[in-house]
């Protein structure tokens, strides 16, 4: 089960996310969440998160757990651009 405050959290994100058209739905299960990415959706994240402290207006503890929500690939990504 994921703690309060994991929640919490997931439900801020995924309201978010949800309210920039960056998933279409999200499903919980043990301690993850899973979303259902929409087309760019993905992109659109990577993009926050190089250009804003903030990312859609989430609080700045939030951004660890938006990057867990990303595909495998798509956290490489992100790795790559910031050159890591």
């Amino acid at each position: 089960m994921m703690t309060k405050t994991e929640q919490a959290a997931y439900n801020r994100i995924v309201e978010a996310l949800k309210k920039n058209h960056c998933i279409t739905d999200c499903r919980f299960e043990e301690r993850s969440a899973i979303p259902e990415w929409a087309p760019g959706g993905c992109d659109l994240v990577i993009s926050e998160l190089l250009s804003s402290h903030t990312p859609f207006g989430l609080k700045k503890r939030d951004r660890g757990y938006l990057l867990l929500l990303l595909p495998l690939d798509m956290r490489h990504k992100l790795d790559a651009a910031l050159g890591l």
